[in-house]
């Protein structure tokens, strides 16, 4: 088994190889990994982000761009729907779905973006 760095790695990316991807049509789907629970007004939960292709048959997990010292890969996890909702945000998106139960997803498809120059 050889180690392979990340940027090497099928089926993940980095925040800076999902902007790239966006540009070519890509779209995000949000998924839930966990029910997401009500505290006193916050919403916690555990979000990941997946890109996928125009056709739906090709999907790459975020992953943090450091990826720290072990060799297992982790993915990016959102713990509040607020910095979802921000990271959706920034990459132009101006409304965002937040699945609500666990195994549920949202697709923000490329074209409902809106690019800010």
């Amino acid at each position: 088994m050889t180690d392979r760095p990340i940027r090497d790695t099928p089926n993940v990316v980095t925040e800076i190889q999902l902007k790239a991807l966006l540009e070519h049509g890509w779209g995000i789907e949000v998924a839930a990994r966990a029910d997401p629970v009500l505290k006193q007004s916050f919403w916690s939960g555990e979000w990941i982000i997946r890109v996928v292709n125009e056709d739906g048959d090709e999907e790459r997990a975020l992953v943090p761009t450091r990826a720290g010292g072990d060799l297992e890969i982790k993915l990016r996890l959102f713990k509040t729907p607020n910095g979802l909702i921000t990271f959706l945000y920034g990459l132009g998106f101006p409304a965002a779905t937040v699945p609500m139960r666990a195994g549920e997803t949202a697709l923000h498809r490329a074209s409902d973006r809106n690019v800010r120059s």
